[in-house]
């Protein structure tokens, strides 16, 4: 494995497979902390949703705890994209309910989510809202806490 450049939400980092860190001995050099439930191979991804239907759009913010929390647009209702959200531990857990939690599922299409650290603990999420109509769309906002409420 090599490391290679991949791109988060809008930004790109660097992955660096934990084989080549311990080979080259720098882990403690460059105080990286390895998390072994964070897969380092490409081919086996830590699941963010696996419910039926799309998952879009996703988005990724650091919880500035080493842990991350994620928004989608998700359309496992079959009918019109709701936005989901999941909080990840430094150690790749999830720590809300298995495929996330309901941010909104009002009457049609909620699309493109955005989030942002609140500050304390939790995360605001920002997104595009067409319950009263496509041509009368509207912004909305929710702020979900640490425990995902």
């Amino acid at each position: 494995m090599q490391a290679k450049i991949i791109q988060i939400g809008n930004s790109k980092g660097i992955r660096i497979p934990k084989t080549i860190l311990k080979e080259l001995d720098i882990h403690d050099k460059i105080n990286i902390e390895i998390k072994d439930n964070w897969s380092d191979d490409e081919k086996e991804n830590t699941p963010v949703c696996t419910a039926t239907g799309d998952q879009e759009y996703p988005q990724i913010v650091s919880d500035g705890s080493g842990g991350a929390f994620m928004v989608w647009q998700d359309k496992r209702n079959g009918t019109d994209y709701d936005i989901y959200a999941q909080h990840f531990n430094a150690s790749g857990v999830a720590q809300w309910t298995a495929n996330g939690v309901v941010v909104c599922n009002d009457t049609s299409d909620q699309r493109v989510p955005y989030l942002t650290g609140d500050g304390a603990g939790g995360v605001i999420i920002t997104w595009w809202d067409t319950r009263s109509g496509i041509t009368n769309s509207n912004i909305y906002a929710q702020r979900i806490n640490s425990s995902g409420e």
